[in-house]
């Protein structure tokens, strides 16, 4: 009997001691292969369990169950992984489960049994003591079931080395794992004879610690594996080094492509190409999809009689660049199994070195064939100056020799003599500095064409120099370059040229200004004048007719201001419908009045445009300068307040700068700029003027006419407002404002009951333009309830009679069942009949028709009455101030009367109160 003190270290210490050095030779044999890894981690488990087996048995009962519980239950778990593991590896199935499963296969059963001795303790576990003293584990049943779960994974790997030997191609392989099957089984043996000797016999339950020592045989067995087989196919040992660091990657395949052995180089590729080293064979680096016809490439390859030199693949790798890689191949026989050996060379730089050279080499050969090449290729022609013997060289230009001419060996002094007189200087210059100096050769000249005329060439060189840097020879090209000089010129022009007209450009007339003024300062000329002109009816214009109308009619004013100017005046478009004129050596401002006045009277005579006669006067701003310290900006700026003046003064003007235009145009900003808070403010309000029935008398209907009361201002009359509201833009917004507020009030007059009568807004051609117009008016019929037959839109003939998009957009409101009057009837360009495919139904007689009545003749209010009701159009007679006007629009069956005699336009409380019929009229 051994002693209690001698047992453990004989039993227990000892062993550890000797895996222990099992393992490391193990590992040390052959570091990189994972089955030496596995192994060598496999045995070192048990290297911790004996060592803790010796120390539970000479620490506390205690110490040796926290032992058991942390280490020795774990460490056995996790030699099942490890052991599988291992099979898994010596059998070359492990790549064929994936990372996440082997993951799961390895440590699930060490995880799940520290977990569970955390939680469950003794009652799943524990440590005992015999009444001899000897310590031994002693499992609950849940628990026992976990550990003889480990007799499963022995038997699972014995079935990996059954299936793997059924499946080896050579016999010393099926040595190797029959030697390993012959340790499986006894493990199995040895396992479960210890389990049922410890369950069923009495007083033996101590021999459970004994169940481990099958280790000893398995690591023995192995070691000898190790060093008979080695897990290789055999080759000798003293290539091993050269194997492991050879710079090229080495690997031996069988016939299924399936790695038998690879060195760090061939690992290292495997890994750049997305795998991690650990493959199973060659083809796992490929996307799926090619692998099938890859297989099939490899066992053709692998069938045949005698192996291939080499060849080369190209594929991706990790980071999406394309590699090469050249792949010799050989056969080997290795105890009667046919291998194939690889060697691998990434020859992707090998290949960039060598396109890199023959692309040089390419170029060189062009450089050495110019003249009959390159010339042939390209739009350029290759020169070469012998420097020494003052000869040139050059080839074709364009297809055609350069300039026509056959230059294949002629002097430089012959060349010069085509380059333009103006140029030749300057040629010559710039190549005696790069010659001399070193300085750029490039420049651009013209040379002389043999149909006599000349082109423009682009030419650069570069000197070749010998060894002291004396130069030998100029080498360049030389381009045609005349499209591009001409393109060039064409871009000049339009950066000073306005595209539409013609006319030089603000930044053009801006610089003859300039250079006018220095002109003027210099005493060259007398005096110079700057004449603003705009347009006055031209936003209506183009906004009703359309932007090609207004196209039309700004080149026809264009060309008429051309026609106008005296030698050496310049027109000019601003911008819009601005012009501006320069004209030079004016003595005085009298002068440059008499030719504004000239432009100003032929801009009252129509225009035509697109087949249309129209009629759009000009206002005109005039500033005069003797130098000094005049400058171009304040010219300009001078005759644009004059302008503007000319504006406010009724347009169709001259007006003269003067400093107090100063203020009247910061007056128009500052009117500009109230408006825009108006709105916000709330300082607009609504007047309406009663519409009456001619015959009876009796209210039809109400115009809502804007006021603006301005808290700055006070009262601001609407023909000092609206002209500025329409330039800006802002009648839109206005616009809008008016027709939500009279639709509201309306309705809300109809809620009090009084009188339903029909309101009338007048609309802007900004609003009819912007396309959801009839949803916007839907939408404000809707928010305030005011039925459609209650609005009344009013455009001037103007407007509705030109544009076919107002034309629809009137017939959309038509559709909803709002009425549409033309309004200012008689003062367009329009004839009566076109009424007929107009969606309108009020003709609304301007006032300056009816102001003359009954003095004048009244022939043109009856005409426009009569064909009015010949095509079932009602009419509103505006302006009515007197008794004697409605007694004769009421005798020529005018239908409505709007004017002073009946009403002037009334805030909304007095015009309840005539609605209500308090307040007469």
């Amino acid at each position: 009997m051994l002693s209690q003190s001698a047992a453990p270290v004989l039993l227990f210490l000892l062993p550890a001691f000797a895996l222990f050095y099992i393992a490391a030779e193990i590992y040390l044999r052959h570091p990189q292969h994972p089955s030496n890894r596995a192994a060598s981690a496999f045995i070192l488990c048990f290297v911790v369990i004996f060592a803790g087996f010796y120390l539970s048995m000479v620490m506390s009962l205690e110490s040796a169950r926290r032992l058991h519980f942390h280490l020795i239950e774990p460490a056995a778990f996790l030699s099942a992984g490890f052991g599988m593991k291992f099979y898994l590896s010596v059998t070359r199935l492990e790549q064929r489960i994936s990372r996440p499963v082997r993951a799961v296969l390895y440590f699930l059963p060490a995880v799940a049994a520290y977990i569970l001795l955390q939680i469950g303790g003794t009652l799943l576990a524990d440590v005992v003591e015999s009444p001899s003293g000897w310590r031994y584990a002693r499992y609950g049943v849940v628990f026992e079931i976990m550990v003889s779960s480990l007799l499963l994974y022995i038997s699972a790997g014995t079935l990996l080395l059954l299936y793997a030997r059924r499946k080896a191609g050579s016999s010393r392989a099926r040595a190797m794992y029959a030697v390993l099957l012959a340790n499986g089984f006894f493990s199995i043996l040895w396992g479960f004879g210890i389990a049922m000797i410890s369950r069923w016999v009495e007083g033996l339950s101590w021999t459970v610690s004994l169940a481990f020592h099958c280790t000893i045989v398995w690591a023995v067995t192995v070691r000898y594996v190790v060093l008979k087989y080695d897990f290789l196919p055999h080759y000798s040992r003293k290539f091993e080094a050269l194997f492991n660091l050879s710079p090229f990657g080495i690997a031996l395949l069988d016939g299924n492509a399936d790695i038998k052995e690879m060195n760090r180089a061939a690992r290292r590729m495997m890994i750049r190409h997305g795998g991690d080293g650990t493959e199973a064979s060659v083809l796992d680096v490929l996307p799926a999809a090619h692998r099938p016809a890859a297989m099939e490439n490899y066992r053709r390859r692998f069938a045949a009689p005698q192996g291939e030199s080499g060849f080369e693949y190209t594929m991706l790798d990790v980071k999406g660049e394309e590699t090469t890689l050249l792949v010799e191949a050989d056969f080997l026989e290795v105890d009667g199994e046919r291998l194939m050996l690889l060697i691998i060379r990434d020859i992707t730089e090998e290949k960039k070195r060598m396109a890199e050279h023959l692309e040089a080499k390419d170029r060189y050969r062009e450089i050495a064939e110019l003249l009959q090449v390159v010339s042939r290729t390209t739009n350029d022609g290759i020169w070469e100056l012998d420097l020494a013997t003052n000869r040139l060289r050059f080839g074709i230009l364009g297809g055609q020799e350069l300039g026509g001419r056959q230059g294949a060996d002629m002097s430089m002094n012959d060349i010069m003599e085509f380059v333009h007189p103006e140029d030749r200087d300057a040629v010559q210059g710039i190549c005696e500095s790069h010659r001399l100096l070193g300085t750029p050769f490039e420049c651009e000249f013209r040379f002389l064409h043999e149909d006599g005329t000349y082109i423009w060439v682009y030419c650069a060189a570069e000197a070749t120099r010998d060894d002291k840097g004396q130069p030998l020879r100029l080498i360049g090209s030389i381009k045609d370059i005349t499209e591009r000089r001409r393109a060039q010129e064409e871009i000049a022009y339009l950066a000073y040229h306005d595209s539409l007209t013609g006319l030089p450009n603000r930044l053009l007339f801006h610089k003859r200004l300039s250079e006018a003024l220095q002109d003027v300062r210099g005493r060259k000329k007398k005096g110079l004048a700057v004449l603003m002109l705009d347009l006055d009816q031209f936003k209506l214009i183009n906004d009703s007719l359309g932007h090609h109308t207004g196209d039309v009619m700004l080149q026809y004013a264009a060309g008429e201001l051309q026609h106008l100017l005296r030698p050496g005046d310049l027109a000019a478009r601003m911008g819009g419908d601005e012009f501006a004129v320069l004209l030079t050596d004016i003595a005085d401002v009298e002068e440059a009045m008499a030719a504004a006045e000239v432009i100003l009277n032929r801009f009252q005579l129509p225009l035509r445009a697109g087949g249309l006669e129209l009629f759009s006067t000009a206002s005109i701003g005039v500033a005069f300068g003797l130098g000094g310290d005049c400058n171009a900006d304040l010219l300009i700026r001078g005759a644009d307040m004059a302008m503007y003046a000319a504006k406010e003064q009724g347009r169709d003007r001259v007006a003269v700068y003067s400093p107090g235009m100063t203020d009247l145009v910061n007056e128009r900003m500052e009117l500009e700029n109230g408006l825009r808070r108006a709105l916000e403010r709330e300082e607009f309000v609504l007047h309406y003027q009663p519409q009456t029935d001619a015959a009876t008398g009796r209210l039809v209907g109400m115009e809502a006419l804007i006021r603006w009361e301005s808290p700055e201002r006070g009262r601001v009359a609407p023909d000092r407002f609206i002209p500025v509201a329409e330039e800006s833009g802002l009648i839109a917004q206005i616009g809008s404002w008016v027709l939500r507020t009279a639709c509201g009030q309306n309705r809300e007059w109809q809620r009090m009951g009084l009188p339903k009568v029909t309101v009338s807004v007048n609309i802007s051609v900004l609003q009819l333009k912007r396309r959801p117009f009839v949803e916007e008016v839907q939408t404000i019929l809707k928010e305030t309830g005011l039925s459609p037959q209650y609005l009344c839109l009013e455009v001037t003939e103007s407007v509705a009679f030109r544009d076919e998009a107002i034309m629809e957009v009137l017939g959309q409101l038509t559709a909803l069942g709002i009425r549409i009057a033309i309004d200012d009837f008689g003062t367009g360009y329009s004839s009566l009949s076109l009424l007929n495919r107009m969606p309108v139904h009020i003709l609304k007689i301007d006032r300056s028709f009816i102001s003359g009545l009954p003095e004048q003749p009244s022939s043109v209010v009856q005409a426009i009455i009569s064909m009015s009701h010949h095509m079932d159009l009602a009419v509103v007679a505006e302006g009515v101030e007197t008794e004697e006007q409605l007694e004769l629009l009421r005798l020529l069956g005018c239908d409505e009367i709007q004017g002073y005699y009946i009403s002037p336009p009334l805030p909304p409380e007095r015009f309840v109160r005539f609605l209500s019929g308090i307040e007469s009229a």
